[in-house]
């Protein structure tokens, strides 16, 4: 065979492109269009998944999210393997048909730009959560991933029901999940676990009690509190699991201004003590 003649193998190809869109092009001879497939359909195709997990009611924005960027994937696979089943039989390797330039190209995708790119997303526009405990039960379980909107998507307005994000008061390390119960200059009281607003008894039908415990004010601020006028520009907030959960009933308010970003639906549900999906909840949006 002539030293200059080393035919592409298709699934060299096919298995470039896996790992970093565009790699396996750059591998059967077309650099060009791999870059571009990298550059270009692949942050549009990111953006209108982005687009219709927001904005399309799940489970069918989550479906066609999943459809279009795995489709996409699939696409670049099959063209980079087509490209090298042409150079088959005969290709003269280009300059930059060597290991190292396959090696720099998924260096510089996965080690630079998608995680400078990720961490744009996760700070503006859309986040991941997986769930730790059950204090929002039954709206949000132990082992929900949970898919949040941030400010550039976000309504401006903090409302009363709304599921937020926020940097846990007493850690701002931690990150805490909660709904919001009362707003600023709202007066809050709680008396034998019904919460009032203003005097008005409020209907919370998320809101679940599972202990028939009953605790005082003085002995315990679960059940029995306040009343009290929360701050303007701040926030009252609880967990759906009332007798569960570590809130502003124990550690105060939440500056309106620190939610960093709103629930919007459920992507994924890990049962550990079942060791199973729970399909029932993947796609749901979150009330």
């Amino acid at each position: 065979m002539d030293a200059a003649n080393k035919p592409r193998k298709p699934w060299i190809a096919g298995l470039l492109s896996l790992i970093t869109v565009g790699n396996g092009h750059v591998y059967a001879g077309r650099a060009r269009r791999g870059l571009f497939f990298y550059a270009v359909p692949q942050s549009l195709i990111a953006a209108a998944s982005i687009t219709l997990l927001v904005w399309v009611p799940a489970p069918t924005g989550l479906v066609l999210a999943a459809i279009l960027f795995f489709g996409f994937a699939v696409f670049c696979i099959a063209d980079a393997m087509r490209i090298a089943r042409q150079n088959k039989a005969f290709y003269t390797p280009k300059r930059y048909n060597r290991w190292y330039v396959y090696l720099l190209f998924w260096a510089v995708a996965n080690l630079v730009v998608q995680p400078l790119l990720g961490a744009a997303i996760k700070r503006n526009i859309v986040q991941t959560y997986k769930i730790p405990s059950a204090a929002m039960q039954p709206t949000i379980l132990v082992g929900d991933y949970v898919l949040t909107k941030k400010h550039l998507l976000m309504d401006a307005t903090v409302k009363r029901g709304d599921i937020v994000i926020f940097p846990y008061p007493k850690d701002p390390a931690k990150e805490f999940i909660k709904r919001v119960v009362g707003l600023g200059g709202e007066r809050l009281e709680i008396k034998d676990k019904q919460v009032y607003i203003d005097g008005r008894p409020l209907a919370e039908p998320y809101a679940i009690h599972c202990d028939d415990r009953m605790y005082k004010a003085d002995e315990n601020p679960r059940d029995n509190f306040g009343p009290m006028v929360i701050l303007p520009g701040y926030l009252f907030v609880m967990g759906d699991n009332r007798d569960e959960s570590n809130d502003s009933r124990f550690w105060g308010f939440v500056p309106a201004e620190s939610v960093s970003a709103k629930a919007h639906s459920i992507y994924w549900s890990w049962d550990k003590e079942e060791f199973n999906v729970r399909w029932r909840r993947v796609g749901i949006m979150i009330p």
